[in-house]
């Protein structure tokens, strides 16, 4: 009998392995970027020059990239305006945030591209790399030939992969039917030209014989992001609407300025001279497909103010490419960055943070209870202490403390000074039942969770302190040299147990026992220590998060590279 008890006891100790890893699947509702997937061979590193794309004028592309260390590709759109890989280096633009990429981790990249029309040069309206902002209306150097061509990529040298490609051939959000079956309205980026006006001036009918003082595309009605004056300026904006059913129209123009709409060169609305604040009606027949689109707006003093409402024949409501009320919406940022400087000894800065990171004049959401923790180049992060989720990570200058202390105005979020690596922002903690139980997306109020307090260890670093009910929970983040260690434990008594999220992305994918790739974001997970039972892989359309079981008096220690 004696001779097979370490069989036994290996067969028992491989039964109750912590990192096994239990895989489920789960319901998640899914939300629509409104861009296509891009079909095309894709079995590991792409060598020498592989068309991604057919010839093409406007798009919007997202996708995900890694290479190695040393490897060198351009990936070219339209085949002749190169982004080089993975630098993101373009010929004669200097980017915002200088990019930083670690050899063999995803990088997710978003390119939004106008081609050359008329006189007027192609152009990078916005380049994100992981969701941070890298290009912002970045004009390209002219290149003869065609105003179309392919997306390639021409791998130079080592190994460059490429996956999820998706592309709209528009810079922006469209028109859609929606999931009730209503039109909703919206036009991709609009092109405006910026004018500036002799003081006295009553209105504009000469546009054609005025010099803009500066062009530039954006996807809405946003006065401030423009223009730069107090008065006597004047802003017009061209667009294509898309009309996915036809019928009768209604467009309400309110502003307090002098101002005209046209769609397809015929005047529906006419607010000119001068007049208070005013609501116009007009209505138009429209069918289905393209319209041109246009707004003339001339400040001659008073309140900048200019919203345009429509009516759709289905009934349907909204605004067109304007801020609705109470809503906060994203800008590209200082151009005279106000610097946090750190060192050695952690700062930790409480703040607003528009999170999740928003597209340039996109609506966003704000994060009210946030702290930063920053010391000498990184890598930071950012906690939102209402839920106790890790939500971004950076290396590079830690903040741009400008919209924060400079003016007190609007938006009071601070701004790292590196691209971030972005987290899911949802409760890092979780009272479930089951495997196959949805991690919850927000908090509700019977959960009772909140932060009770942090304590500095002899290098200042923090450790966060919450409870949510009976339960007592801290989260500690170290830096490394390549990412964040992070402990977890659940220090109540009892016998009681907790769930804590490990990780969300795309993909998660077990490379080895406690060993996790993620794509969107792109990390390296190691587990170093855990002493729970139980660890749950969920699959939910399109979004993988990875669960920790914690048993009381247990912790969880893991490594996260990038």
């Amino acid at each position: 009998m004696h001779r097979y008890l370490p069989l036994l006891l290996l067969f028992v100790a491989c039964s109750s392995d912590p990192l096994a890893l239990h895989e489920v699947t789960v319901s998640q509702a899914v939300v629509s970027d409104g861009l296509s997937e891009v079909i095309f061979e894709n079995d590991g590193p792409i060598k020498g020059v592989k068309e991604l794309l057919p010839a093409h004028e406007d798009l919007n592309l997202k996708l995900s990239f890694r290479a190695d260390a040393g490897a060198k590709a351009d990936l070219m759109v339209q085949g002749k305006y190169t982004i080089e890989l993975p630098s993101l280096a373009v010929a004669g633009a200097e980017p915002r945030i200088a990019p930083a990429t670690s050899p063999g981790v995803w990088q997710d990249l978003e390119i939004v591209f106008i081609s050359a029309k008329d006189d007027k040069p192609a152009i990078f309206p916005a380049v994100y790399l992981n969701g941070t902002l890298v290009y912002y209306q970045t004009p390209l150097e002219a290149v003869a030939g065609a105003s179309t061509g392919p997306l390639t990529l021409n791998v130079k040298s080592g190994n460059v992969e490429l996956t999820d490609l998706r592309q709209s051939d528009q810079g922006g959000k469209g028109s859609v039917i929606n999931a009730d079956g209503k039109v909703e309205l919206n036009m991709p980026l609009m092109e405006y030209e910026l004018y500036e006006l002799p003081t006295g001036t009553v209105e504009v009918t000469n546009w054609g014989q005025l010099t803009p003082k500066k062009t530039g595309y954006i996807n809405r009605f946003d006065l401030h992001a423009i223009r730069e004056t107090g008065s006597m300026y004047a802003i017009r904006f061209f667009g294509t609407l898309d009309i996915p059913q036809a019928g009768e129209y209604s467009f309400t123009s309110s502003s307090p300025a002098s101002t005209q709409v046209y769609v397809d060169g015929q005047k529906i609305i006419d607010q000119s001279g001068r007049h208070p604040f005013i609501h116009t009606e007009g209505f138009i027949e429209l069918s289905k497909g393209p319209h041109e689109v246009r707004v003339d707006y001339f400040q001659n003093g008073g309140w900048h103010k200019f919203d345009l409402a429509y009516k759709t024949p289905d009934g349907n409501s909204g605004f067109l490419n304007t801020m609705e009320e109470k809503k906060t919406i994203a800008t590209a940022g200082a151009t005279n960055p106000q610097v946090l400087e750190t060192d050695d000894y952690p700062y930790l800065l409480r703040s607003f943070l528009y999170f999740p990171s928003p597209k340039v004049y996109d609506i966003a959401t704000k994060r009210t209870h946030v702290i930063s923790v920053g010391e000498a180049d990184g890598p930071h992060y950012s906690l939102d202490l209402q839920n106790g989720a890790l939500l971004q990570a950076w290396r590079g200058g830690f903040a741009d403390t400008y919209e924060m202390w400079v003016g007190r105005g609007e938006p009071q979020v601070m701004r790292p000074l590196g691209p971030i690596i972005p987290f899911d922002g949802t409760p890092q903690w979780a009272d479930i039942k089951g495997d196959d139980d949805p991690w919850p997306m927000e908090l509700a109020a019977s959960d009772d969770f909140s932060h009770s307090q942090h304590s500095l260890d002899e290098a200042g670093r923090p450790t966060f302190i919450y409870t949510m009910g009976q339960h007592s929970l801290g989260d500690k983040l170290t830096p490394t040299e390549t990412g964040l260690i992070r402990e977890l434990t659940h220090n109540v008594g009892g016998n009681g147990t907790i769930f804590t999220k490990v990780a969300s992305a795309r993909q998660i994918e077990e490379t080895a026992p406690g060993e996790y790739q993620l794509r969107g974001p792109g990390l390296k997970l190691t587990i170093q220590s855990y002493d729970g039972n139980r660890l749950v892989l969920q699959h939910a359309n399109g979004n993988d998060r990875l669960l920790a079981e914690l048993p009381a008096k247990g912790h969880l220690t893991y490594l996260m590279e990038w």
